[in-house]
């Protein structure tokens, strides 16, 4: 190998999950490919042998390679090829899961072939790679090559693991410059307040500095001549006029600070919750509301609190520069005895800090986590009691909550320890000041007001010196919290089309073309789907559960955006109309309605804010929900609980169709809208139903099939592949899918003593 091809291996290119050491570069070369073509490249902790070691997939735009390095250090160390395929010949790819490990295999020429055995949380990298073979030898070589690290909890700089799997830089790898820089960007509106607020800052370290220099002079001047007795009254009218302008200036400041932090973290709540509303539904499927409410709400606010602390960290930072020149000023030699303590104090807080870092992010971490386990209890409750496993729960909060008390008592107490050492070594410092400096009073060197200066001074100094040793506890948190901010504002919103067509009316058409999604790229739940809905027309979903019957409407509703394909209305690409005239367009009712806190009024005119009373009293009259409303003793002014406690499983759908009906959209969706009530109250549903989807376009999804028995046509899915659509009496007749579905319902109506289709 020439000193070239040397230098080349030494650079190691990152390839997607891993880079490629230079012993697999090397055989790679050896057997007809250059390591730079290579598209894919994922590392197994597993040796062929079962034992730890080291495998690689990798992949070019022609063969699949596993190579394996042997045991030794370095980078060059042995390699050998075990497999090479074509992926031209690859028919299949899977991967299963073993005791212990899992298992990547590819079928070539009709038979099977293991590649490579991985730990378990390797699966989702292998499990991408499996997809991309199984998809490649399914649609070509046109297929994407996945990033295996998609959903990786790595720090984004220095890809070390990352304890809060919810940030996406570590503490070590933030940027402390660019972050002040965005938020002194996001304070611009406050410039002029804080440059208020730092005239103040000098004005009071100015101030401050007063009273000690005006002792001396009292000591020395007016209490050691009884002929200066007479500049007495002025100096303590000077001391009272020093005492009067620190108070005024303290509220002023204090005041200023307070209304500046106040006013700019309530804008980055308002930022933050704007930015929030923008996001699309996947965001907050991988997010756990605990966790969002953590950021939004108690960061924010301890981002006010660390505010003030900063001002008043910049304030002890005056006040010890300008006590140090004023006691170097005074006695040179007794200022160098005023620093014998602070490189050592200083040096303990450096190490210090460094050794409670982790500490501090396990408190978060552990907060956090008690926050989105308290919601997720508080979110579901009626589960918990239904199930009586209060006492497992009360057993899931009390570890949490008693991780969160280990990892507080972890930072308090090792502070309370530290902050004695750090007192009694101040102290020990003005212990040496009043010995030097009394023996250079009793020997004539200084004067007694000079001393007292000094040692009022010296009070003054070791305050702020000893508050600045905080400032790295303080000032961590504070980039930890910008940082976690800035991180969900930029989260990337819900696409919108640089030019999205206005279409404030439409008819209605409604076109699926070959669309394939997945919730996880890699892994479809709606496979190459086409079908067409005329305007008015209604279409029936049916399918076992897990079919991708939700996932259907899902798109529709543009919560997530197609893989592959198009959605059109009326002639029109999703993705080119405006999201906002696309939710005005489509309305929904659901399986399971959500009801807000507040009137029924309220909640039934929820999608048309300024509908009268009069739009909602009809619109409650034709879902059949005005005659139990108007029962009630407050009316349309009864106020229901969050989710519409208070009110019955069909009352609450009852009221759901009526904000449907007010809203008024030319496409409806209704998602399982009678499968969870008695017959009687599916009647009364069914009526409004029948009222609500006239003139309008409908995609109706039921496991019921009898609630489909007006349907125009009917779309039969099955593992996310459209299996069989047709008008309900010809799908009966082909006796397919929806045949057996309707046979399975009517046997099981019969033993229910119901009345089947």
């Amino acid at each position: 190998m020439n000193s070239e091809d040397s230098k080349d291996e030494s650079v190691h290119k990152p390839i997607l999950a891993a880079e490629i050491p230079t012993s697999v570069a090397a055989n790679l070369r050896a057997n007809g490919t250059h390591p730079d073509n290579i598209k894919l490249a994922i590392q197994s902790d597993l040796a062929s042998d079962g034992q730890f070691g080291e495998q690689w997939l990798l992949i070019d735009a022609n063969d699949l390679w596993v190579i394996e390095r042997h045991s030794g250090d370095g980078h060059s160390t042995p390699a050998t090829l075990r497999h090479k395929f074509p992926l031209n010949k690859i028919e299949d790819a899977k991967i299963e899961r073993c005791v212990g490990n899992g298992l990547i295999q590819v079928t070539v020429d009709t038979h099977p072939h293991v590649l490579l055995h991985f730990p378990n949380d390797q699966t989702d990298r292998f499990g991408r790679a499996a997809h991309y073979l199984h998809e490649r030898a399914q649609e070509g070589p046109d297929v994407p090559v996945p990033d295996p690290d998609a959903d990786s909890h790595t720090c984004l700089v220095c890809g070390r693991h990352l304890i809060d799997t919810s940030s996406k830089v570590c503490p070590n790898c933030i940027q402390r410059g660019k972050l002040f820089k965005r938020l002194m960007g996001l304070a611009k509106p406050y410039w002029g307040k804080l440059i208020v607020i730092v005239v103040l800052l000098l004005v009071g370290v100015t101030v401050d500095l007063m009273p000690p220099y005006l002792t001396r002079i009292l000591i020395d001047d007016v209490l050691g001549s009884r002929e200066r007795i007479e500049l007495l009254l002025w100096l303590v009218l000077g001391l009272l006029g020093v005492r009067v302008a620190q108070v005024v200036t303290t509220i002023a400041k204090n005041w200023l600070t307070i209304n500046v932090s106040s006013r700019f973290t309530s804008s980055i709540r308002d930022t933050i919750f704007a930015h929030l509303k923008k996001l699309p539904v996947d965001y907050f499927d991988k997010n756990q509301a605990g966790r969002l409410m953590t950021r939004i709400n108690q960061d924010t606010e301890e981002l006010q609190g660390l505010f003030n602390q900063l001002t008043s960290f910049i304030l002890n930072m005056l006040l010890v520069l300008g006590i140090g020149v004023i006691l170097f000023s005074m006695e040179p030699s007794l200022g160098l005895y005023v620093l014998i303590p602070t490189p050592f104090v200083m040096a303990a807080a450096f190490f210090y800090y460094r050794y409670m870092q982790p500490h501090f992010r396990r408190f978060w971490i552990a907060r956090w986590r008690l926050n989105a386990m308290l919601n997720t209890f508080l979110a579901g409750v009626r589960v918990v009691k239904a199930f009586a496993q209060e006492e497992q729960e009360e057993a899931r909060y009390h570890n949490r909550n008693q991780s969160m008390l280990d990892a507080r008592l972890q930072v308090d107490l090792a502070w309370s320890k530290f902050f004695p050492l750090i007192s009694f070594a101040f102290s020990a410092g003005g212990l040496i000041i009043w010995y030097a400096g009394g023996q250079a009073v009793l020997a004539d060197t200084i004067t007694l007001g000079t001393l007292m200066a000094f040692i009022s001074y010296l009070g003054m100094f070791y305050g702020p010196l000893s508050n600045l040793t905080q400032i790295s506890q303080t000032l961590n948190r504070f980039l930890t919290i910008s940082q976690r901010t800035f991180e969900l504002l930029d989260e990337d919103v819900q696409p919108e089309s640089l030019r999205p067509v206005h279409k404030p009316q439409i008819s209605g058409h409604i076109e699926f073309d070959h669309v394939t999604f997945g919730y996880d790229p890699y892994y479809p739940v709606i496979s190459d789907v086409s079908f067409a809905v005329e305007p008015g027309e209604m279409i029936g979903v049916v399918g076992h559960s897990g079919a991708g019957k939700t996932t259907l409407i899902n798109l529709l509703c543009r919560f997530y955006d197609v893989t592959r394909g198009a959605i059109r209305i009326d002639g029109i690409d999703l993705r080119d109309l405006s999201i906002e005239e696309i939710r005005q367009q489509v309305g929904m009712v659901l399986q399971t309605p959500f009801l807000f806190r507040g009137t029924l009024a309220e909640n039934i005119a929820y999608g048309k804010g300024d509908a009268s009373l009069h739009q909602i009293i009809r619109a409650a009259k034709a879902a059949n929900a005005h005659d139990f409303i108007t029962v009630l003793p407050e009316g349309y002014d009864t106020i229901v609980g969050e989710g519409g406690t208070g009110l019955s499983g069909g009352e609450r759908q009852r009221i759901s169709i009526a904000r449907a009906i007010l809203h008024d959209p030319r496409i409806l969706i209704l998602d399982e809208a009678t499968s969870s009530v008695d017959t009687e109250t599916e009647r009364q549903i069914q009526e409004a139903l029948d009222v609500l989807v006239k003139g309008r376009t409908t995609i109706a999804i039921a496991h019921r099939l009898s609630t489909l028995y007006n349907a125009d046509r009917i779309l039969v899915l099955n593992h996310g592949k459209l299996e069989e659509q047709g008008a309900p009496k010809q799908l009966m007749e082909n006796q397919g899918m929806f045949y057996n579905l309707v046979q399975m319902q009517s046997q099981l109506a019969r033993l229910d003593g119901a009345v089947p289709l």
